[in-house]
């Protein structure tokens, strides 16, 4: 398989538990709906989601539902979803990354909270949002350095691209862009 300095690239996800952070971009700023939280305006860019897949199949079942656009609505990305474009997912086997990575990429200036609480609603670690907001896509070598944690036992991180989304995500025949 292909290695990028800190990645390890995969055609296809695990269904293993681990911690992830996806990564879309939203072409034109668009206000939207996300369930009884309200309306609210986001910014174009690139947005990053953070979560832990812990679940029935793993981050495979848990990404899977997060990139798809055929779903019921039920986490708060749900809504947001259908108006962006998947890009990149990086993923970890070590659980309950999210708030760590989450925090500390939030330190890195080129990136802001577009909602407070925004997929965060069942965090434990005071989290200003599970999602992160960033004009520009952040060099993805750089990004690694926010993930790869000194506290952690295990650096290795993977990478699955949007190339590889009709092997692993099937949105009954529809364009998933």
């Amino acid at each position: 398989m292909l290695v990028m300095k800190s990645f390890e690239i995969v055609g296809d996800i695990p269904q293993k538990v681990g911690s992830y952070c996806l990564i879309f971009h939203l072409k034109n700023s668009i206000n939207v709906s996300i369930g009884k939280s309200g309306k609210f305006y986001f910014n174009s860019g690139y947005y990053y989601y953070f979560g832990s897949a812990i679940g029935s199949g793993g981050l495979q079942a848990r990404m899977k539902r997060h990139i798809s656009l055929e779903k019921k609505k039920f986490w708060h990305l749900d809504y947001l979803r259908p108006y962006m474009i998947f890009t990149t997912a990086v993923f970890t086997f070590q659980m309950n990354l999210e708030c760590a990575w989450c925090q500390k990429i939030e330190e890195n200036p080129a990136f802001d909270v577009p909602v407070k609480g925004f997929g965060a609603s069942d965090c434990l670690a005071s989290c200003k949002a599970h999602l992160l907001h960033s004009d520009f896509l952040v060099d993805l070598n750089e990004f690694s350095k926010y993930l790869i944690l000194p506290d952690t036992n295990d650096d290795q991180l993977f990478l699955f691209f949007q190339e590889n989304l009709e092997s692993t995500v099937k949105s009954k025949g529809k364009n998933l862009n």
